[in-house]
């Protein structure tokens, strides 16, 4: 199938199901084109899905000492766990091809030559979290945020290219301003008058090549975020029953700047004091006054730093790096 970078990934992993529902992939027509097998042997590997589902509930209505007491029932315990396995496995692997087919067309858009490369601050956006969109609306295998961090995944409330007063799941705040990514993550306090969020991460995708950075207003990406920081304390939180709170103080709060380093951005990035990275393709620091912890971090940074990230994986299933 095709996902929404346009990559062509590898089909499904039919090797669990090639032991396990071998009937059913012999009955399958010899002549069938290849989409028309990529929906059968998806439909197939559904049955076998909700199949070892009602195995596995079933298992665990018989209770662990009945599971265990007699030779029959641990063999067929032990065989689910078997097929279990191997059919979890499949999935990780088309999980971990689909990664490396988002890395692989990242990298084709940075080789664009430069009149071409000002689609690349959309096309990361997209392929990062869809546009104009909330978490939701949009289901977790269309998210892409392990590119940026891992950790993004798991949050309470995202927003894309939204304006503040319409994250209204989250916040109450009176502006019109823009994030690129707004991230709400999970609250760490559950009691009902704390936030319904733990902490909050912005994102800010600039065009490649950008070279016009100054000292005032948008034309400043960290000064842009601290704004966004600023509105967000200044507003209202909402509290588990849904009323209206103060932002704590001591929500933490972080900045990813997705950019191309310029001389312009150096100038910028210097004057907030923040520090370069050992390996100079960004610069990271906390700006103690307004509360937030700024990473800056350039296109060729992001994907390698995914790569690295997801090697081992990669390397594993074969597909190199």
């Amino acid at each position: 199938d095709r996902d929404v970078t346009g990559v062509q990934t590898c089909a499904l992993p039919i090797w669990h199901l090639l032991t396990q529902c071998r009937d059913d992939i012999n009955n399958l027509p010899s002549n069938l084109a290849e989409d028309k097998l990529d929906l059968e042997l998806y439909k197939i590997d559904q049955r076998h899905d909700a199949d070892l589902r009602v195995r596995y509930e079933k298992l665990l209505a018989e209770g662990d000492k009945a599971t265990l007491s007699h030779a029959g029932q641990r063999r067929r315990f032990e065989r689910f766990l078997e097929d279990w396995n191997e059919a979890g496995l499949a999935k990780l692997a088309r999980h971990v091809a689909h990664r490396k087919a988002t890395l692989a067309f990242l990298d084709q858009s940075l080789s664009l030559q430069d009149g071409s490369r000002y689609a690349l601050e959309e096309a990361i956006h997209e392929v990062v979290f869809p546009l104009k969109a909330t978490s939701d609306e949009i289901r977790a295998d269309q998210m892409n945020l392990w590119i940026i961090d891992e950790r993004l995944a798991f949050h309470f409330y995202l927003a894309s290219d939204k304006r503040l007063d319409q994250m209204t799941d989250a916040v109450d705040v009176d502006s019109r301003d823009r994030p690129d990514l707004a991230i709400f993550g999970h609250p760490i306090a559950f009691t009902d008058s704390a936030p319904r969020f733990g902490s909050v991460v912005l994102v800010e995708f600039k065009r490649p090549s950008r070279n016009d950075y100054r000292d005032n207003g948008d034309k400043n990406p960290i000064q842009q975020v601290y704004g966004y920081v600023n509105k967000i304390k200044g507003g209202k939180a909402k509290d588990r029953e849904g009323r209206q709170i103060t932002v704590p103080s001591t929500i933490p709060f972080y900045a990813y700047i997705v950019c191309d380093l310029t001389p312009t951005l150096d100038e910028q990035a210097i004057y907030a004091q923040l520090t370069k990275t050992p390996d100079g393709l960004g610069y990271f620091g906390y700006n103690v006054q307004v509360g937030v912890y700024v990473e800056i971090i350039s296109f060729p940074k992001l994907i390698d730093d995914a790569k690295k990230r997801n090697a081992a994986f990669f390397d594993r299933l074969g597909l190199g790096r």
